[in-house]
Formats: structure tokens, C-alpha cells, sequence
């Protein structure tokens, strides 16, 4: 066993974390939010269009019914009402005479 270990590399050594100065670390926090903002603003504007596409569509669809509506309505055969009879309010008087 302390032969394979001996075989073993020893492992490299480990560089000490980098240090950045309090300027620098102020610069990279400002660059990640205006990223994060970015980011945000990016995913509103596209649910904005998603939108406005959604209200056209919706919007279209609803034209071409009604004027699918009119042309059925239009194409009905057009028939003349015979004009109703009128009930005389009160009855005449029969002649017996």
C-alpha cells in the first residue's frame, strides 16, 4: 500500500483567491446589475409584443366574424312580410234590422 501511494503525483499546489480592490469590486457589481436590468427590460419588451400580437390576432378574428356574419345575413333570400291584420279595439254593431 505505501508503494502505490508513493506513485501517487502530490497535487498541484493552490493559487490564493484574488483579491480585488474595493473600486474594482464597485465597477463588476455595477456591470452585473445594468446587466441584470438589461436583461429585465429585454424580457418585457418581448411580453409587450407578445401582447400587442395576442390583442391584433384577437382583434382580427373578430372582424373576419362579423363580417362573416354580415355576408351570412346578407345572403339569406330576402321575403316580403305580408302586413298583419289590425284587431279592431272594439266590436260594431250588428244591424238586426
Amino acid at each position: 500500500m505505501n508503494e502505490l501511494a508513493s506513485r501517487i503525483p502530490p497535487p498541484p499546489p493552490v493559487d490564493p483567491p484574488v483579491r480585488l480592490r474595493p473600486i474594482e469590486l464597485a465597477g463588476r457589481v455595477i456591470l452585473a446589475c445594468g446587466w441584470g436590468i438589461g436583461a429585465i427590460a429585454a424580457a418585457a419588451l418581448v411580453l409587450a409584443g407578445a401582447v400587442a400580437a395576442a390583442t391584433v390576432a384577437v382583434a382580427l378574428s373578430s372582424a373576419r366574424g362579423v363580417t362573416g356574419a354580415r355576408e351570412r345575413v346578407a345572403a339569406r333570400p330576402r321575403t316580403i312580410s305580408a302586413p298583419t291584420a289590425e284587431i279592431p279595439t272594439a266590436l260594431p254593431e250588428l244591424d238586426l234590422g
